[in-house]
């Protein structure tokens, strides 16, 4: 399992947050039937990644960027393991745009690599830390051809995942 306490850490300093591991959320977006997610083995969807988030820098192989304005901002990370995304909740109010921009993202991961391989199937997991314990849940596998259907049930379930439940 990754360390989601040093994706944290990672992501206060991208996002000038406290720095402490409260409020903070990790979404782990990874395949199913496991295998590296790094730009040489993902080539077609990190570019297609790449593109959404160019605006905010270039985002480096087993790097970090902070994608957003303002208090609308997350962390994405790049790791063998599978894309991850690190959201501050602050005092658990999230914005609309800061929703969409997260469920853009996502949706343009799971759409990329399923063109990229045919068939892939993945696994959308919540992680927080509670009292130094890192809380796991799987939020949602994705294993179909993402449709606009499904993207509205993505769409809630990040929604309920950003109010913490």
């Amino acid at each position: 399992m990754d360390n989601v306490e040093l994706s944290i850490k990672r992501a206060q300093k991208l996002l000038k947050t406290p720095e402490n591991n409260e409020n903070y959320i990790s979404i782990k977006i990874k395949p199913i039937s496991g295998g590296c997610c790094c730009f040489h083995c993902w080539p077609y969807a990190w570019k297609n990644i790449s593109k959404e988030i160019a605006h905010y820098g270039q985002l480096k192989d087993e790097g970090d960027i902070a994608i957003g304005i303002g208090d609308d901002k997350f962390v994405l990370e790049c790791h063998e393991s599978g894309p991850e995304l690190i959201v501050y909740i602050g005092i658990g109010i999230t914005s609309v745009n800061l929703v969409a921009s997260i469920l853009n993202l996502i949706t343009t991961i799971i759409r990329s690599r399923q063109q990229e391989k045919i068939g892939t199937q993945f696994k959308i997991t919540k992680r927080v830390i509670k009292k130094t314990k890192v809380i796991e849940e799987n939020v949602l596998e994705v294993d179909f051809p993402i449709s606009n259907e499904n993207v509205a049930l993505l769409n809630k379930r990040i929604k309920d995942i950003l109010k913490g439940e």
